[in-house]
């Protein structure tokens, strides 16, 4: 029995060190920390996934600092500031103990800097579509993105002298930049560039080259504090490999191979070919059931096929999702059109059809008595009449279908219109209004125009087309879902300040408050399974931005029914 209890005392000295393996602190180091067991932390706001709030200080740092408060036995309380000068500041000023960064000549006086927690290689990004040379020598004849109070900013400055920086508020911010063609290129860490670019779903971005430095993240500690910086660097060491791997893979998965050669590049691509075949057969599958149902409207057809097919050899050329999207949108209205139009069409042409069948009708009668020597006067002079009312009737009638066709005409070129010109939008929106008759008159819907005097913009009259049919067939399809007896969109325009201010509002259901800021966000559609495909709004937003420096604002309105504000520069008009 003394034997086995022998054994287990010497398996516990021997194995106790090696489970709980207390960090080697000195005297001064552990009175230290007695006598500060509370270290406040100030984190980025806003350097996914690196360091960042998002309801509570996350990522690669916090999961240190969570190691940190166990190895220590301490309590870390973490103090949220709006942007990262305050934080520079706070440290600066001494107002916390602690924050996270990366080591530069222009720090090191004011700051201590614990060792490296990461090492993360900087990239250089552009645009696809950027084709210029990007090399460090001609760097300084680029615009470049950048986050602001970052030490990029600094690195960047000393080392190309006359390059233009453009400051962002977030990497978010800066990617978006580039991706709207804003600036050239963006230089920032792998680590939250590959993060933002998934969380964002930008896809018209690429990896372009290194740039020869790595941001190395550490602690830094205010400047009086240099045993907290030991008393750190000793709790960093204590950490086995096994744990900052962990943490390192749980936040950060990425390498530097370009977007286009990653597997998840070709199964985007593929869905996108896919969806574009889709849409092509839907398309050719809708094209040909209107020839079939508007035989009468055959020449018309052929023009709009025509331009189907220029559409449809400028999407393969592009090759660029957000174009090949408003192309498709673009059919999809015009093929809704289309269908109303048919139905305008077919009415006059039926009340034609039907007084030629009466009029042949009498002429047989008349003819029969004529050749019988039979033919009264009372008989020709009923036929004279008879058949002058059936010819005003078929020329109304024309005179109706040819007014129709000639609205559409018009809609369809203009949808397609991509050169600049002048445009009276007030003549516009009536000639919108006009062509759309038959999908506003479905559900009982009055349109009102009320515009100033002389409202001419130059600009593309496609888009702007496409910008009003969308918002139409938005307040149809998703505000008007309620039973009452009329409903109401009012366009109304005035030029402020050289600016074009566009309010269009209905008295819909409106737009629950929760979805209001997700309206403009490609793919979002509380009707999917209805058909909703959640790209009309997006594409009205992208459209007023890329054509007319425009932009759009959406509220709810207290009287019920939702309000767009839209905002376009006039220039040189």
């Amino acid at each position: 029995m003394k034997k086995i209890v022998a054994l287990i005392l010497l398996l516990t000295v021997i194995i106790a060190p090696n489970v709980f393996g207390d960090i080697d602190l000195s005297e001064e180091e552990q009175e230290w920390l007695d006598n500060h067991p509370v270290i406040s932390y100030a984190g980025d706001p806003n350097w996914p996934p690196i360091d960042f709030f998002d309801g509570s200080q996350k990522g690669l740092i916090t999961d240190y600092l969570i190691e940190i408060e166990a190895i220590l036995d301490i309590e870390i309380e973490y103090v949220q500031l709006e942007s990262w000068d305050a934080v520079i500041k706070a440290i600066e000023k001494k107002e916390v103990d602690m924050i996270a960064g990366s080591f530069h000549e222009s720090r090191k006086d004011i700051m201590l800097f614990s060792e490296i927690i990461i090492d993360v290689p900087y990239i250089i990004i552009t645009r696809n579509d950027f084709t210029e040379d990007i090399t460090l020598s001609n760097l300084h004849t680029k615009t470049v993105a950048t986050v602001k109070g970052w030490v990029m900013n600094q690195i960047l400055t000393d080392n190309h002298p006359g390059i233009t920086i453009v400051e962002y508020p977030s990497v978010a911010d800066a990617l978006k930049g580039i991706s709207f063609g804003n600036v050239d290129v963006m230089i920032q860490e792998l680590a939250s560039v590959s993060y933002e670019i998934e969380k964002q779903k930008i896809t018209n971005l690429k990896y372009y080259d290194d740039y020869p430095r790595t941001v190395d993240v550490r602690f830094i500690v205010r400047n009086d504090y240099e045993i907290l910086k030991d008393i750190l660097n000793k709790a960093l060491n204590e950490m086995s490999e096994k744990e900052k791997d962990a943490i390192y893979n749980s936040w950060i998965n990425i390498s530097v191979i370009p977007f286009y050669q990653q597997p998840i590049y070709y199964i985007i691509v593929g869905i996108i070919l896919v969806l574009s075949i889709m849409s092509f057969v839907w398309l050719k599958v809708l094209h040909r059931q209107i020839q079939i149902k508007t035989e009468a409207l055959q020449k018309e057809l052929e023009y709009k096929a025509e331009i189907q097919l220029q559409l449809e050899s400028s999407i393969e050329q592009q090759n660029e999702i957000q174009h090949e999207m408003i192309l498709q949108e673009r059919m999809a209205s015009l093929g809704s059109m289309v269908a109303g139009i048919s139905h305008e069409v077919n009415n006059p042409l039926g009340v034609c059809l039907t007084a030629v069948s009466a009029l042949r009708s009498k002429f047989d009668k008349l003819q029969r008595a004529y050749e019988k020597d039979n033919l009264t006067k009372s008989q020709f002079n009923e036929f004279i009449l008879q058949s002058n009312e059936a010819t005003k009737m078929i020329e109304e009638n024309l005179q109706r279908a040819i007014q129709t066709i000639g609205g559409f005409k018009n809609m369809a070129i203009n949808q397609m219109h991509d050169e600049k010109i002048l445009i009276d939008f007030c003549d516009f929106i009536y000639g919108i209004k006009e062509t759309m008759k038959y999908e506003l008159k479905k559900k009982s819907v009055k349109l009102d125009v009320i515009c100033g005097d002389n409202i001419v913009l130059l600009g593309y009259p496609g888009a702007l087309t496409q910008i009003f049919t969308n918002l139409i067939l938005n307040s149809l399809i998703h505000g008007f879902v309620n039973e009452q007896t009329l409903y109401n969109i009012i366009v109304k325009a005035a030029i402020i300040e050289r600016q074009l201010i566009i309010e269009y509002k209905d008295n819909g259901c409106g737009i629950p408050e929760e979805n209001i800021e997700k309206v403009f966000k490609l793919f979002f559609t509380t009707r999917r399974e209805e058909g909703g495909s959640g790209i009309g709004l997006h594409i009205v937003r992208n459209l007023l931005l890329e054509k007319f420096d425009g932009t759009i604002t959406c509220m709810n309105r207290d009287e019920g029914g939702i309000l767009f504000t839209i905002t376009i520069p006039i220039r040189n008009h």
